[in-house]
């Protein structure tokens, strides 16, 4: 013979079961929900290849010294006085520095998902070099001078391309 279950056993497990169905209906609407106000494809990342990865690792290396070296020789011209053979030597150094390290980056090949990064660091390179040149021109770097302005201004920049590459 088959055992009746009580009338409040009855009750209970239905209202069980439509609290689940209830939970489970929520779950489906807030998923449904999530997933259709997100931008297709958002934190969806394609891993790098290894060919990606080297180049990322490379135009960060050659943009960060290249920074580093305009920098260095903005500050050496503020420890001099005067121009002295030293200081000129310091700057041509600098510059001849900067020259290697651009042909590094023009060799680099990016892949096609970098392209308008890859352009936009070679054009803040190309400003770094003029900044160098400006820099082993003028007799003196005043603080206000527009050298600085225009260092800071590229610093920045580049570190928010160089950030922007990191995140993808």
């Amino acid at each position: 013979m088959r055992e009746v279950e009580p009338r409040s056993h009855q009750r209970e497990r239905r209202r069980s079961l439509v609290v689940a169905a209830f939970v489970a209906a929520l779950v489906i609407m807030a998923g449904v929900q999530y997933l259709s106000t997100r931008k297709p494809d958002a934190g969806v990342r394609t891993p790098l290849s290894p060919q990606a990865r080297a180049y990322l690792r490379n135009i960060r290396d050659v943009a960060e010294n290249s920074l580093a070296q305009v920098e260095a020789m903005l500050a050496a011209v503020d420890r001099s006085v005067r121009r002295t053979g030293e200081v000129a030597d310091t700057l041509d150094q600098g510059i001849h520095q900067l020259e290697t390290w651009q042909r590094q980056f023009v060799a680099l090949s990016p892949p096609q998902t970098l392209q308008n990064q890859h352009h936009e660091v070679g054009r803040l390179l190309t400003e770094l070099m003029s900044l160098a040149h400006a820099i082993r021109s003028s007799q003196t770097i005043e603080p206000s001078h527009p050298v600085r302005h225009r260092l800071t201004v590229v610093h920045d920049r580049l570190e928010q391309v160089l950030n922007t590459v990191d995140d993808l």
